[in-house]
């Protein structure tokens, strides 16, 4: 971060995982908390694996930001988040919301079976 500025990526691609996470950014983790740094290292809470995973803010600042999901095991946690379920807060996924960009999302039809 030169200048207390963070990176600004042209288009960042993300997926989102069953439990709501992206970017190795999962719930309850305290890189979610993480305001003044670019990346950090995150665990995964199964299997223990460390991830090194850009922070939210970074995320937020990019220019565009398309999340690619499919398969029908997604669409619990895409529709959370579409429908503004008040659970969708502890959801990493959730809070990618670029200041500036374009957020989008490309779903295949299983993953947007759940949406109104």
């Amino acid at each position: 971060m030169q200048g207390g500025r963070f990176p600004e990526f042209d288009w960042i691609f993300l997926g989102i995982g069953e439990d709501g996470h992206t970017a190795s950014l999962f719930p309850g983790s305290d890189l979610l908390k993480v305001s003044d740094k670019i990346c950090g290292v995150a665990r995964h809470p199964s299997s223990g694996q460390f991830r090194i995973s850009l922070t939210l803010p970074v995320l937020n600042h990019a220019g565009r930001v398309t999340f690619l999901v499919s398969g029908q095991s997604k669409s619990k946690m895409v529709s959370r988040i579409f429908n503004q379920d008040p659970a969708s807060e502890n959801l990493p996924a959730a809070h990618v919301q670029p200041r500036r960009g374009i957020l989008e999302w490309l779903l295949d039809k299983p993953a947007s079976v759940l949406l109104r």
